[in-house]
């Protein structure tokens, strides 16, 4: 960095001397001259010299010399300068004091010191000692590595980057609980190094500010008001066949503990409530469950789907798959067959609607053909004959009953509690209902043994087939065959 010198040289009467000789000196020599100028017709003379040190400027005009001395000491009232300049006392270096843009006319009062002081500065690391900050923003990242702060007052805000908050105290020697009750963040917030646990009977709300109700208060909970903000993403990207999981774990012992459960145990419910004006009302469930006794390595399950019918939000049966993998519609009782339709009420009394009923029947399917003789036509017509067609109603089962768990409100508060509920896969007895729908058909005992099948049933196929058999027969003796 250069030293400047300039000024102007004026006679006593104003007028600007020009031609004036202008010399630089080592401090309080007079020889040898280090640079040298002449004053211009305005007066004015500059020398730039690029060596740090201590210079006096000695000017002379014909026998008139006038010095600038470096040892010179001003007192005065008001010094005013648009740069300020400091040298080191080795001459080495120099600070350059500049304002910045002054847009206003502003007074910049010095605090009085009782002793030797240190003025702050905003980019050199110092050490600030009994000092009052009010209202400071702190945008870069201090340090306070072993120090106590004794009383941070009132802290609205707090952005930790990077760093730990150990308990209520900061710096503390290991880590403690923190109560906050409002975490707000800037943008996407990470946690990171170990496990996010949230305790026993709180919870998690994403898009809102409280908890909702809906049957119960669930303790995880996702708010939105549009359908992307209120779903839940499960996504996995790695290069296998496995994809994202929900995963429910039921146990009858204490959290962490695998008791095991019992048969009709719910181990996963999922739930649909829409709002009624009122409250949430229940419009559906799908349920599984333990279909049978359970044990090591041994879980059977069932699934079961319940909906509610118009103008009530009680769900009831509609459809289960058990751990036979039957499927049982409107189920009571045990299905006997692979798909059964019952009416709620009693087993297999429901009704099928269909437009065709197909049996896959080609060769390629089946073995061990044999094509029945003829002489069991005649078998068959003579069964025909014995057939005996009534009118009938189904008995009414009773179920069993198994424990649930509801939501009630109890001053104000809710709670869930157990209560005992139909379990139509038990049937504990029968009893005649004359509410139940009159019905045409066969009756077991009272059938050939050629159409019956197991659990008291009748073969529609067989039936069928009998039929056609009798008809063949019948052909014959006409002289049709």
């Amino acid at each position: 960095m250069t030293i400047d010198f300039q000024n102007y040289l004026f006679t006593d009467a104003g007028a600007a001397v020009s031609g004036a000789t202008v010399d630089l000196l080592t401090r309080n020599t007079t020889t040898p001259v280090l640079s040298t100028t002449t004053t211009s017709a305005a007066g004015l003379w500059t020398i730039n010299y690029a060596t740090q040190g201590r210079y006096d400027v000695r000017i002379t005009n014909g026998s008139s010399v006038r010095w600038h001395k470096y040892d010179a000491m001003l007192q005065l009232d008001t010094l005013e300068v648009a740069n300020f300049r400091v040298r080191n006392p080795g001459d080495t270096f120099e600070y350059d004091i500049v304002p910045g843009a002054i847009t206003a006319a502003r007074t910049l009062n010095l605090p009085v010191i009782t002793t030797t002081d240190t003025l702050v500065v905003t980019t050199l690391a110092q050490t600030l000692a009994s000092k009052t900050l009010t209202s400071p923003t702190i945008t870069t990242s201090p340090t306070a590595a072993g120090a106590t702060w004794t009383n941070l007052g009132t802290v609205t805000t707090a952005d930790i980057n990077g760093g730990t908050l150990d308990g209520t105290v900061i710096g503390g020697a290991s880590a403690a609980a923190v109560t906050a009750t409002t975490l707000t963040t800037g943008g996407a917030t990470s946690l990171t190094g170990g496990d996010t646990t949230v305790g026993n009977g709180y919870g998690i709300v994403v898009g809102h500010t409280a908890q909702v109700a809906a049957g119960v208060t669930a303790e995880f909970q996702v708010t939105g008001t549009a359908a992307a903000d209120s779903a839940i993403g499960l996504n996995i990207f790695s290069a296998d066949a496995q994809g994202p999981s929900i995963r429910s774990l039921k146990s009858r012992g204490a959290a962490g503990a695998f008791n095991v459960v019992s048969s009709g145990d719910e181990l996963l419910i999922v739930a649909g409530y829409g709002a009624d004006g009122t409250d949430a009302a229940l419009s559906g469930i799908i349920r599984l469950e333990v279909d049978g006794t359970p044990g090591a390595g041994d879980m059977p399950g069932r699934w079961v789907v319940l909906t509610s019918a118009d103008g009530t939000e009680s769900p009831t049966e509609a459809i289960r798959w058990d751990a036979a993998q039957r499927t049982h519609i409107q189920a009571s009782g045990t299905p006997d067959v692979a798909l059964e339709v019952s009416n709620g009420a009693s087993t297999g009394g429901g009704t099928v609607h269909a437009a065709t009923v197909t049996t896959h029947s080609q060769a390629e399917l089946k073995s061990d053909i044999n094509y029945l003789p003829d002489s069991l036509a005649e078998q068959a017509f003579r069964d025909v004959l014995t057939i005996k067609p009534a009118t009938f109603r189904y008995r009414r089962n009773i179920h069993g009953t198994k424990s649930a768990s509801r939501s009630v409100v109890r001053n104000g508060k809710q709670v869930e509690e157990v209560i005992e509920v139909e379990d139509r896969g038990v049937v504990v007895g029968r009893v005649a209902d004359p509410s139940m729908p009159l019905m045409k058909g066969l009756i077991y005992e009272d059938s050939p043994e050629s159409i019956r099948a197991s659990h008291g049933t009748i073969d529609m196929s067989l039936r069928i087939l009998n039929l056609e058999m009798a008809v063949k027969h019948m052909a014959g003796k006409l002289g049709l065959s």
